[in-house]
């Protein structure tokens, strides 16, 4: 059924005419401060009002859009959250009696995220606290196999109980439990808190940990600089809905100036918070992403050393020297000829192996001979027992070496030069295949070097289409109509009801539409992101909200919509259509 819109909703609370309620009749609704009109905060799926009924407070949330899914789930998480004791958890009822679709949750006094730091951003002690209180929110979630799915700005409050402060979650849509696991997520969250790939199957007791390492990093680096939340503005982000980051610093954190500004600090602390956000940006599975940690100096494990392979097998071919070495050799520290016999002979294999650089590369049988030739410097040593057991094979095959040299040489050369020519034979035999590999190498920053067999998935990658979606809605929100264009191909198959359309003809659409208007701003969903690969085109999917003001008397109407887009490998757009 059709629901009413948030203005009816404001008649049917305001008026209480009898039929209009049926649980909440009796309920008292807060009007705004100059009693004008009732209390209440709207989005674009519900709208929630503050009442009171037998001397306690309420959020009385009403849903605009009749989602029986949505519905359906909020029965399971209520009974699932009944029956255990959490810190954070809020009561609440999903009245099936009433009229309409509505959750009553308890009022929470507590303050949003952003009045909260507000508080206490000058007291880094605070800050820390706040960071220990998140990473034990993640650890409780996680131990019942609860996420939140949608952990932000306004969904986290702190109430102040008993001297001490309380994080508390409220708005349960996004919430995952154990009896949905096989399902998709409903939302994806906020975009500045939630990882740049996060898609609809993104879904687990594991989906909070992004958006905590969010929070403790944009924490530690208040805690290094308390002006990059007090002059938030200047450092380009909305206080009320993000902390420190927007989508592109998590998309493309390697361009992000928020991570170079932490990063000029120096602090081995907030580097060790940066590092691990950025790691885990990148990674293209959210399955990668660790649990949320407190910097500590155990944080940091150095990697095991790793010998060369020259140094690490060199004692291994003089291990025979080495066995009758150590029966002449004494214990007393006093220095003598028998003591300083067995160094030379240790250092032999490690540190003059490296030496003969013109027969090295050459061969791989030549260090073997060269070691064994080093062993002779001990035969001008007057100790017999060295001098019987080496001298005879290398004096027989140090002069045989210096003859063979030059015949190795010529025999590597011509494999060489023969190897070569079958390779060039072969390329020119099938053109085709190379010229294939071009476009490979033209997006090799973007593509990950360890897909080097396909190109078609080297070019196609979720990160490289993601980067092109935000390409081209930048251009579209700065409505700088070159940049635009510069997305689509020449000729288009096909522009919405317009057809097949050229590069100019779309030019005058394009600024008709997004660039006349008094205001334009679109604002795509990335995890709703869908694609298809075939050959070398990529189809792929995306929500979008839009908002246009048509001039300076028109009121701002939103949009929704889900655009299908055709590309081709160099990422231009050769067909885009609405699809719902």
């Amino acid at each position: 059924m059709k629901l009413p819109t948030a203005e009816e909703f404001l008649h049917i609370i305001g008026e209480k005419a009898p039929g209009n309620l049926a649980t909440l009749h009796h309920y008292h609704f807060y009007t705004d401060k100059d009693g004008n009109g009732l209390l209440y905060e709207k989005s674009r799926k519900t709208v929630v009002f503050k009442a009171t009924y037998n001397s306690k407070l309420y959020a009385i949330r009403f849903f605009l859009n009749d989602d029986h899914e949505l519905f359906r789930r909020y029965h399971e998480i209520q009974n699932y959250l009944a029956s255990r004791q959490l810190s954070w958890k809020v009561p609440f009822e999903f009245l099936t009696e009433e009229y309409y679709p509505v959750v009553k949750m308890d009022w929470v006094e507590g303050n949003t995220v952003t009045e909260y730091l507000d508080s206490i951003i000058t007291q880094p002690e605070l800050l820390s606290q706040f960071q220990s209180k998140l990473l034990l929110l993640s650890t409780e979630l996680e131990k019942n196999n609860i996420a939140h799915g949608n952990l932000n700005m306004k969904h986290i409050r702190v109430e102040r109980k008993q001297q001490e402060d309380v994080i508390k979650l409220i708005d349960y849509d996004s919430m995952f439990i154990p009896s949905l696991k096989e399902k998709d997520s409903l939302t994806a969250g906020t975009s500045s808190f939630q990882h740049p790939m996060r898609l609809a199957s993104d879904f687990s007791h594991t989906i909070d940990r992004f958006s905590i390492w969010v929070f403790v990093t944009a924490l530690e680096a208040f805690k290094t600089d308390a002006s990059l939340w007090t002059k938030a503005t200047e450092h380009g982000y909305d206080r009320s809905r993000q902390i420190l980051f927007n989508y592109r610093d998590l998309a493309i954190p390697q361009q992000s100036r928020a991570f170079q500004i932490m990063r000029s600090y120096n602090n081995e602390a907030l580097n060790f918070y940066a590092d691990k956000l950025t790691a885990f940006c990148n990674v293209k599975s959210l399955d990668a992403i660790e649990p949320p940690q407190l910097f500590s100096k155990n944080s940091f494990v150095s990697p095991p050393k790793i010998e060369s392979p020259e140094i690490k097998f060199a004692p291994k071919q003089a291990e025979p020297e080495k066995t009758v070495l150590k029966e002449p050799e004494p214990k007393p520290v006093t220095p003598s000829v028998v003591t300083q016999q067995p160094k030379i002979e240790r250092q032999v294999p490690i540190i003059r192996q490296p030496e003969p650089k013109t027969i090295v590369p050459e061969k791989k049988g030549e260090p073997e001979k060269i070691i064994e030739k080093k062993a002779l410097t001990p035969v001008t040593l007057p100790e017999k027992k060295i001098i019987t057991k080496e001298p005879e094979p290398e004096k027989k095959f140090t002069p045989s070496e210096k003859k063979r040299l030059p015949v190795g040489l010529v025999i590597s050369i011509v494999a060489v030069l023969a190897l070569a020519s079958v390779y060039f034979i072969k390329a020119q035999n099938r053109p085709e295949k190379v010229q294939e590999e071009k476009p490979v190498t033209g997006i090799k920053q973007n593509a990950p070097p360890e897909v080097k067999s396909s190109p078609q998935e080297l070019v196609f990658t979720p990160t490289n289409i993601s980067q092109f979606l935000f390409s081209l809605y930048q251009s579209y929100n700065k409505r700088d109509l070159p940049s635009i264009l510069s997305n689509y191909s020449d000729n288009l198959n096909r522009y919405y009801d317009a057809g097949s359309v050229t590069k100019n003809k779309l030019g005058d659409i394009i600024h008709d539409l997004f660039i006349k208007p008094a205001y334009y701003e679109c604002r795509p969903d990335i995890r709703t992101l869908h694609f298809n690969i075939q050959g070398n085109i990529c189809t792929l999917s995306i929500a979008v909200t839009e908002t246009i003001k048509a001039d300076r008397r028109s009121k701002k109407e939103d949009y929704s919509s889900k655009i299908e887009y055709t590309v081709d490998r160099s990422f231009k757009i050769l067909s885009e259509k609405n699809i719902e």
